[in-house]
């Protein structure tokens, strides 16, 4: 009995090394696929810029022009395989933070001021952080953390809205019941009822290949486990999305 015991043990350790195999494959898989496409944007622009540059005592204004063109894509493709690297690496290294005592009204503000920042080229939209009643909204946690996650949900929320439409996100904050909500909510896009069940999956996304890694949402959704939280989401085509973040307060 005790053999059968310990066989089936081994074989359910053996399933189970078999599926992180086939997981870590898939996550190689996708990495290299990323960095992949900037890495041949770098390569084919520095082509270009040889190329005109074998010509340029003939046309130096135009070659000058062309250059600064070719600089830019090469920066972008650069900063893009800079964020690919940096978000596999903080996946694979979500580890508890140091928490203390932090108000996620401060948070929240203090992230919607980092995202408008990050996004200060894209169309203006509304952001506002309304709270209701049942503060101070006091939680145990991180709130480097805690913002990381707030600015990825926020930064989503810019990323749905149409470029040049009247884009409006608020983010909510209420208290009840021992525990504090933040909701965050746009009137985007919205999550089609076929991809809403991969959202926090890695490597999953909607977004074209030079705006999103698809670990964003795996990365928020392990933070907020870690602070004994939940994430939930609603969403309707053409009508926007909200992510729902309950922590238990301090």
């Amino acid at each position: 009995m005790a053999r059968d015991i310990t066989q089936k043990k081994v074989l359910e350790n053996q399933l189970m090394q078999n599926e992180k195999m086939i997981f870590l494959g898939r996550a190689v898989s996708e990495i290299v696929h990323d960095i992949k496409n900037p890495l041949t944007i770098v390569q084919l622009t520095k082509d270009s810029i040889q190329m005109k540059c074998e010509g340029a005592d003939c046309r130096r204004a135009e070659i000058v022009k062309e250059l600064e063109f070719d600089f830019g894509k090469i920066d972008e493709s650069v900063d893009r395989i800079q964020q690919i690297i940096s978000n596999t690496l903080e996946y694979a290294k979500v580890v508890p933070g140091k928490k203390s005592c932090i108000d996620i009204a401060e948070a929240a503000s203090k992230s919607i001021a980092l995202a408008k920042i990050n996004l200060k080229n894209w169309d203006p939209v509304t952001v506002n952080l309304n709270l209701t009643a049942g503060g101070p909204f006091y939680i145990d946690g991180n709130a480097s953390q805690i913002e990381q996650v707030l600015v990825n949900l926020i930064t989503n929320a810019i990323h749905a809205i149409k470029k040049g439409a009247e884009g409006k996100i608020d983010v909510d904050i209420s208290s009840a019941s021992g525990s504090v909500a933040v909701a965050v909510k746009d009137n985007g896009c919205g999550i089609s009822e076929e991809d809403i069940q991969y959202i926090f999956e890695p490597f999953f996304t909607t977004k074209s290949e030079d705006k999103g890694t698809g670990l964003g949402l795996s990365i928020c959704q392990a933070i907020i486990s870690q602070h004994k939280g939940t994430i939930a989401v609603k969403s309707k085509v053409g009508e926007g999305t909200e992510f729902v973040l309950d922590f238990p307060l301090a």
